[in-house]
């Protein structure tokens, strides 16, 4: 690890090995290409690739990760897809939420989320500052929506799915009609765990005033 996270409870012996900017080392993209990086600060710590290899000879298995020539042979090996790529066909929008009014119990929505540049994300640990200018989370609602539920932009909107619930305040426009937008892992906002919700799926709105009364 490279630093304590919640893991680091349950574990017995933790091995600190060096980050990204303490060795010298290579990314492989999505696509297969190779991206190397080079050492940004003097560390002697040791790299993943060698605390595996010292794990794996201690327990009798070679993963011939000790020679990195060896290594770049067998990523060269692997080269980049030459094989058959699925066709992606696209369908209609679906129509959500076609009725005038907002039932009791909210109307219908497609939820549209991801990453903001700076969110909850664990690289800004220990950089308060840095974090501190961060977005404020908001619900970006479609306009037909936030018609039928009487909202305006600052006013706060529930986005609810069987699992949970996440409030924040609206910000109305800038998306698709009959879709909600919120930032995926943000404080105050984190989609997979509260939601157990992800970009696509369906969700209930609701104005929060009207929860309350």
């Amino acid at each position: 690890e490279v630093r304590r996270s919640e893991v680091s409870e349950h574990a017995d012996v933790v091995l600190p090995v060096a980050p990204a900017v303490e060795k010298n080392g290579t990314f492989v993209n999505w696509e297969g290409r190779v991206r190397p990086f080079g050492q940004a600060h003097v560390s002697r710590a040791r790299t993943d690739r060698q605390v595996l290899g010292m794990l794996s000879g201690e327990m009798g298995v070679d993963l011939q990760v000790d020679d990195l020539v060896v290594l770049h042979e067998q990523l060269a090996d692997l080269g980049l897809w030459r094989g058959q790529r699925p066709s992606v066909a696209f369908g209609p929008a679906p129509q959500i939420g076609t009725e005038a009014l907002a039932s009791a119990d909210g109307v219908e929505a497609r939820l549209t989320t991801h990453k903001p540049m700076l969110d909850a994300g664990r690289l800004q640990d220990g950089e308060p500052f840095l974090a501190a200018t961060a977005l404020r989370p908001i619900a970006r609602v479609g306009t037909d929506l936030a018609q039928r539920l009487s909202l305006a932009s600052g006013q706060e909107v529930t986005v609810a799915t069987a699992t949970g619930s996440i409030t924040l305040p609206a910000v109305v426009g800038g998306v698709s009609d009959g879709t909600v937008w919120l930032p995926e892992c943000s404080a105050g906002s984190t989609v997979h765990q509260t939601l157990g919700a992800g970009h696509g799926s369906q969700v209930t709105l609701t104005h929060a005033a009207e929860v309350l009364r």
